[in-house]
């Protein structure tokens, strides 16, 4: 029977008898091994070669950081479960790193008895800290990262934050006595009376606002002399984790992606989803963004003609193009409204390539960055007239000289977006007949000219993953991420 990925790490670092242990929020501990959240694992400073040897080694990327999310003693690993089809995050920690968002600013000096008084989780079978540990560690934590005077920040809900402080005091305080509780504490090197006494209440009472604001007074004194950031450069970069975030939403409105989380470290790389209408394309790009969007800066690009951002110029054209096919032109005006409905159609074609071409500068820029791209679609000049490629020449029959202008033009531009190829390219293969049931916008016909066409487009130096997208979507996608995540 195949193994859960967590469980082939936890069999691996039990076998090389690495010093470990899942530190902190192991109320829900399950939600990590299936992916649903991160798991933050503490790992004695002297294995953490051998630790990174076993996760590199089960498939585990290694992650980079920007400087909002980067902490000191901080590692990140980011895998695929081909049994559950999530992605498994690792927060690797040589030291316990807490304090006020994005800054961390405080180390937490007790490591080495966290791992040395490290319980095995009996569904898991991974190592976890001892549950008087990490009720510890959480009234340090807590008090250390509260703060509720950072109203510009709309994610600091302190209320919804006391309440998930809540849900793990009451999970951990189950297993143990308050005598086992301040045993604990005089025995971990952190006693001192005042954080003995809120210990005492944490464990009596409900978490409130006022006992955070005491436990910040207190957790401070106790780790003052491992400050690792002065508080000058922690608010600093406060305002600078803060200012980045509202830069990319500000950004991300106007259709430019900044970027702000992690990046799979030596890789940026453009993945390309193909197929024809009805195969399914939108709803996989945006199930595999998604998926991966959950830790990595990814950018979404459409590369076709119809939905997606539009320059001005092609929005006005287009525009005047609808309006004119509207208005009852005389018979006798039949002459130069063909001539000139071919023109404006040309125009549209046009600034259709000029978008896209603005679209694979940004690519560009994307992959220079670091940041995983993922489109809809994608140009080529190998099928004229359909499927992504030059349509002036091959729809407007007319041997002007202002046509053929417009016409070879619009190719260069074309053979210009394919000096590059993308590195990943998703073909998907779906009967005719069901992509005609979704999607009855063309003929059967239409649609066997494109699949053909689709079939027969040559990527040089791509890797291409032919893909089956005619069964159940989350099937498709188990698969794709599945065999994807071996070529990113």
């Amino acid at each position: 029977m195949e193994l859960l990925l967590v469980e082939k790490l936890v069999n691996m670092l039990d076998k090389r008898r690495i010093r470990y242990c899942h530190w902190k929020s192991n109320e829900h501990l399950l939600k990590g091994v299936l992916g649903e959240t991160d798991l933050d694992i503490l790992v004695d400073g002297e294995h953490l070669k051998d630790f990174t040897d076993i996760v590199l080694g089960l498939g585990f990327k290694e992650l980079v950081s920007n400087s909002v999310v980067k902490h000191p003693f901080t590692f990140d690993y980011l895998g695929h479960c081909s049994k559950s089809g999530t992605y498994i995050h690792i927060h690797l920690h040589t030291k316990m790193v807490t304090g006020t968002k994005y800054a961390k600013e405080f180390v937490i000096p007790i490591s080495s008895y966290v791992l040395d008084k490290s319980v095995v989780d009996r569904e898991t079978m991974m190592h976890i800290s001892d549950p008087k540990v990490e009720f510890i560690l959480l009234a340090l934590r807590e008090g250390l990262k509260f703060n509720t005077g950072l109203k510009l920040d709309p994610s600091n809900n302190v209320k919804k934050k006391v309440k998930f402080a809540q849900l793990e005091a009451d999970y951990l305080k189950s297993q143990f006595s308050l005598e086992e509780l301040l045993q604990c504490l005089a025995e971990s090197g952190l006693y001192s009376s005042s954080l003995e006494s809120q210990l005492i209440n944490m464990y009596q009472n409900d978490i409130s606002i006022k006992m955070l604001r005491q436990f910040k007074r207190i957790s401070k004194s106790v780790v003052k002399d491992y400050r690792i950031r002065s508080i000058v450069k922690t608010s600093l970069q406060y305002v600078n984790g803060r200012g980045k975030l509202i830069i990319h939403k500000i950004l991300k409105r106007i259709g430019y992606y900044y970027g702000y989380k992690k990046r799979i470290k030596n890789n940026s790389k453009t993945i390309t989803v193909i197929g024809i209408d009805g195969s399914g394309k939108s709803s996989i790009v945006r199930a595999v963004s998604t998926a991966l969007r959950w830790k990595l800066d990814v950018a979404t690009v459409y590369l076709g003609s119809g939905v997606g951002s539009k320059s001005i110029a092609l929005k006005a054209v287009s525009s005047i193009s609808k309006s004119r096919q509207k208005r009852d032109i005389p018979l006798s005006s039949k002459s130069r409204r063909s001539v000139y409905r071919d023109f404006i159609k040309s125009l549209v074609f046009l600034f259709i390539a000029r978008d896209k071409y603005r679209k694979m500068r940004s690519i560009a820029r994307y992959n220079r960055k670091g940041i995983l791209v993922i489109t809809d679609r994608y140009p080529q000049v190998q099928n004229e007239g359909m499927n992504d490629g030059p349509k002036i020449q091959y729809n407007i029959r007319r041997s002007s000289i202002i046509f053929r202008a417009l016409g070879n033009y619009e190719k260069k531009l074309y053979t210009k977006m394919v000096t590059k190829y993308p590195d990943i390219v998703v073909r998907l293969d779906v009967p005719v007949s069901v992509a005609f049931e979704r999607k009855k916008e063309e003929t059967i016909g239409q649609l066997n000219d494109k699949q053909s066409g689709i079939q027969s487009l040559d990527f040089p130096n791509s890797k291409v993953i032919e893909l089956d997208s005619s069964g159940d979507i989350q099937r498709t996608m188990k698969e794709l991420n599945r065999r994807l995540w071996k070529e990113l």
